[in-house]
């Protein structure tokens, strides 16, 4: 859903979601229900095939698309960072003295963006508690991270194209016509 049309229910807890009679799951509280625009859900979806790739300088350069500025432009640090907050497989203690936030400081992260680290900390948090540990959400969410990209490639040429279309006159008033006297 956040990669999709970038609605999500940021409080999926297990208090917040029942399975129904036939194994249907009913989920419960839409209090912080959350919509990325189109910026946002196309930086995240380069964040997380970045983090799915492990490419450490995509990953930095996304966080900054994103508008996750921090004290440090320090690329590893970075990386680590966004594992922590933004991927299952990743851990940030904010109270270890070597956690990458002690040394790059967060100067600024986007409200909404709070909203998806929520919801990566609550999954990590369920996997933990079942015991899965090699769980990645940028791993599941890569394919539809590609379709997102995809989708968003191809709004981006419709706009060129009709920007092209109305900057373009299909004729020009003025060659076919005369200044009126009086």
């Amino acid at each position: 859903m956040i990669l999709g049309e970038g609605l999500f229910q940021a409080d999926g807890h297990p208090g917040n979601i029942l399975v129904q009679q036939g194994g249907r799951i009913a989920l419960l509280d839409y209090g912080q229900s959350k919509q990325l625009g189109e910026k946002d859900k196309r930086a995240f979806a380069d964040l997380v095939l970045a983090m799915n790739r492990g490419d450490q300088r995509a990953i930095s350069s996304a966080l900054t698309l994103l508008d996750v500025s921090t004290s440090k432009d320090d690329i590893s640090l970075r990386s680590e960072m966004a594992y922590g907050m933004f991927d299952t497989r990743g851990k940030v203690d904010p109270f270890d003295k070597n956690s990458p936030i002690k040394q790059a400081a967060i100067e600024k992260f986007p409200p909404d963006m709070f909203f998806v680290l929520r919801v990566v900390q609550l999954l990590r948090g369920m996997a933990n508690g079942m015991g899965i540990h090699d769980f990645s959400t940028a791993d599941q969410w890569a394919p539809l991270a590609r379709k997102a990209i995809a989708k968003a490639k191809k709004k981006d040429r419709k706009r060129q194209q009709q920007h092209r279309w109305r900057a373009q006159p299909l004729y020009d008033l003025a060659a076919y016509t005369s200044p009126l006297r009086v």
